[in-house]
């Protein structure tokens, strides 16, 4: 790998490893502790805030909140436009 002028090699799983090491640390603390000792309210609530923002939590409820196609007597070939279209 050195060759060819990489300097790390980062494996498909080692996302999933180091993020499975933390959260079995970070249940562990909250079964002992009873709650995340490490991080603050306003840390969770900040990060919470930048997921919701990253996967677009607040147009998935907004889509939720629509009647559905039942009530508005929508096709399904509209309902799956329109979810195609989701942002």
């Amino acid at each position: 790998m050195a060759e060819t002028g990489c300097v790390a090699c980062i494996d498909a799983i080692a996302y999933l490893t180091v993020s499975s090491h933390f959260m079995k640390k970070a249940l562990q603390e909250v079964r002992r502790a009873g709650s995340h000792t490490n991080m603050t309210h306003e840390d969770v609530t900040a990060i919470r805030r930048q997921i919701e923002d990253l996967i677009g939590l607040e147009s998935f409820c907004e889509l939720k909140r629509r009647p559905s196609r039942r009530e508005s007597g929508a096709n399904a070939k509209e309902v799956f436009g329109e979810m195609r279209n989701f942002k």
